[in-house]
């Protein structure tokens, strides 16, 4: 095997500040989408939709591609610049739309991540402190140190986003690490050297993702707290809920009003939809490889997470959301070309395996919290009572485990057709996904064609992502 170039592991001084801005760009968005998304949570906890399903409605457009948040900012300042001029001749680039992109795409995933901390908190240490204490001051002093491994979690997972991410920092001419991977391969064609050259950034991820361990744990234990106990908030804290929750609905509201007042009709929608029609098939034939090459390895990982909850195994199958997307396309590259399986790199089978690999782990965490899940009574009962193994596992537990690999399913084909990363680097000759297609158009600036494109992707999403929460619950309400 070639060796490569293994001093590209210690950056030199432009590296080091490609690092720099990638540390600066992940930090800034975890802080912004911890702070937001807290307060965004408390206000919901503390609200009327407390003990809601609708609680979640601010996942709806999470899958989205984060490069489409990006367009829609950019249409807005368009927008706002027909208002007030001066904006227009304003050069917007930088670290600070960076930030802002990527505060308003990953915001959901904190306010997730805090809504499950506020839900799952010992309730018993909150209803005595109200009794002698304010709910701001049990908030800060109770509450808020038990939610303190949610909150990092979701920071962690936000940070590893943005530092594997270059399509938003691209976009707004902000140089990070995960660019030079994909321009060192495109300028050189060593997949071994990008690989020594991506040693540092894997080192930071992976010591963010063992920090964040802990409140993704958590994430699995099947308890959620029934108390009526209710936070009775100071108007300032009140006032800061609401502004958090609003910039949730910002968050929602921006690409699709945006990119409807981008579009300039439906027909120019259905016009896009249809010029952009191959494309779109071939991004959704990747997606659905993808998410079959998944359910198989992904039930596998969660059954063993299940059974061992083993520190180290975790680590393993969390091991890919450290690598950037464009590393993992050239390592199948590398691995593929000159074997017998070359063929391979010609279909679109290719781009379909890196985005299974990429993504696997959110199906493992999705599958693995529906194992933990699962009345496991029910699971002995039908060993006991069915026939035969094979009539226990159709008639009782497919039909358990079935919303779970659905619903994993498709998270990864969602993530899969808005990739970048890896299907910049995997796609066969001729077969462009439809997010290429986006992307490419994007460096050109926001047009009617390219809002369409991006819309039919936000519907695509956002009628995946209904259909997703909707097995969940049938999943939740079927134990």
């Amino acid at each position: 095997l070639e060796a490569g170039n293994p001093g590209l592991a210690i950056p030199n001084s432009r590296r080091w500040g490609l690092l720099r801005n990638t540390i600066s760009l992940g930090v800034l968005t975890a802080i912004g989408c911890m702070l937001i998304g807290f307060y965004a949570a408390l206000g919901i906890f503390t609200g009327r939709l407390r003990e809601k399903s609708l609680r979640w409605w601010f996942l709806l457009l999470l899958p989205v591609p984060q490069y489409i948040y990006a367009l829609s900012w950019m249409e807005l300042v368009r927008l706002l610049g027909q208002i007030w001029p001066s904006l227009l001749r304003m050069q917007i680039f930088g670290l600070l739309p960076c930030v802002i992109v990527e505060v308003m795409a990953y915001l959901p995933i904190c306010t997730a991540l805090a809504l499950l901390g506020l839900e799952r908190q010992d309730v018993r240490l909150a209803e005595a402190g109200l009794l002698c204490k304010k709910g701001d001051t049990v908030l800060y002093g109770i509450c808020l140190p038990q939610m303190l491994p949610w909150l990092l979690s979701g920071a962690g997972c936000v940070f590893v986003l943005s530092a594997t991410d270059f399509s938003i920092p691209s976009l707004f001419q902000y140089n990070v690490y995960a660019m030079e991977l994909f321009s060192d391969f495109s300028a050189y064609g060593r997949a071994v050297n990008s690989f020594w050259l991506a040693i540092p950034l894997i080192i930071l991820i992976l010591i963010v993702v063992m920090l964040s361990q802990n409140g993704l744990q958590q994430i699995f234990v099947p308890v959620r707290s029934h108390s009526q106990v209710r936070l009775y908030l100071s108007g300032l804290t009140k006032g800061i809920c609401t502004a958090a929750i609003g910039l949730c609905v910002m968050q929602i509201l921006i690409p699709v009003v945006t990119l409807t007042v981008g579009i300039g009709s439906w027909e120019q929608l259905t016009a896009s939809a249809v010029l952009a029609g191959e494309e779109l098939m071939i991004s959704c034939g990747i997606g659905l490889m993808a998410a079959l090459l998944t359910i198989f390895p992904a039930f596998a990982a969660a059954a063993i997470l299940c059974s061992t909850g083993n520190r180290f195994l975790r680590m393993l199958f969390l091991f890919p959301l450290a690598m950037p997307g464009a590393l993992i396309g050239v390592g199948w590259l590398e691995l593929l070309n000159g074997s017998f399986l070359h063929g391979i790199t010609g279909t679109l089978l290719f781009p379909a395996l890196g985005c299974a690999t990429r993504f696997m782990p959110f199906g493992t965490m999705i599958l693995t919290g529906m194992l933990f899940r699962v009345d496991k009574k029910c699971l002995e009962a039908a060993e006991v009572l069915q026939s035969s193994k094979r009539k226990a596992f159709l008639a009782v537990k497919l039909p358990m485990f079935a919303p779970g690999i659905l619903a994993s399913g498709l998270l990864v084909f969602l993530l899969a057709i808005g990739d970048v990363g890896v299907t910049l680097m995997t796609a066969p000759p001729g077969k462009e996904p439809f997010s290429i297609k986006i992307y490419n158009y994007l460096h050109y600036g926001a047009s009617e064609m390219v809002s369409g494109f991006c819309m039919v992707v936000v519907l695509v999403c956002l009628t995946v992502t209904v259909a997703m929460i909707g097995l969940l619950r049938m999943r939740k309400h079927g134990n």
